[in-house]
């Protein structure tokens, strides 16, 4: 059951950038600007309703000055990997309930797949000493990891099934999205 909190607040507007794809002369920031600017359009809004800001991956402050947002009373930065976004929506959910801001601007922008901008290995994290060597870096070693150990459970045929319905399920939708990447 909904909790009374989640329908104090309602997601407005929503939009990507213009651009997906392999983008060789926009930023992070230039993809986040984008995104944040068309979404707060699709709200009918202006930059300066806007007094809270969630993002992952880039410093909110300097997001926030690159969109040239001067009223904002609350930042979150939280990054937990992919699931960053969920959690951003439930911050910004609490935070307009203890009356921090009133609307807030999640958003995200990454030149990932651009050649500008591509995040290296994180050196710091000590599992780096096994996987770089051999070229293992990023999201795929997670979900191997994760898919490993749903084998381990449920056994390799029910993994496989998964699986497949997985890419079937992501391919169908993708059609549906002139922006995916894969179809």
């Amino acid at each position: 059951m909904m909790s009374d909190l989640s329908r104090s607040v309602a997601i407005v507007g929503v939009a990507e950038s213009d651009e997906v794809g392999k983008i060789e002369n926009k930023s992070n920031l230039q993809f986040h600007a984008e995104a944040a600017y068309n979404a707060i359009n699709d709200a009918g809004m202006k930059p300066s309703d806007i007094d809270g800001i969630v993002t992952a991956g880039t410093s909110t402050l300097n997001t926030a000055e690159f969109l040239g947002l001067n009223k904002i009373k609350y930042t979150d930065s939280t990054s937990v990997g992919g699931s960053s976004f969920e959690i951003h929506i439930a911050h910004a959910m609490a935070a307009i309930n203890a009356g921090y801001c009133e609307t807030v601007l999640v958003t995200h922008g990454e030149a990932g797949r651009s050649a500008r901008n591509r995040p290296g290995p994180n050196l710091s994290d000590p599992a780096s000493q096994y996987e770089i060597p051999y070229g293992f870096i990023g999201m795929p070693i997670n979900y191997s990891m994760a898919c490993r150990r749903y084998m381990h459970l449920y056994g390799e045929e029910r993994t496989r099934q998964a699986l497949a319905e997985i890419a079937v399920s992501t391919r169908k939708w993708a059609l549906k999205n002139p922006k995916a990447y894969m179809k």
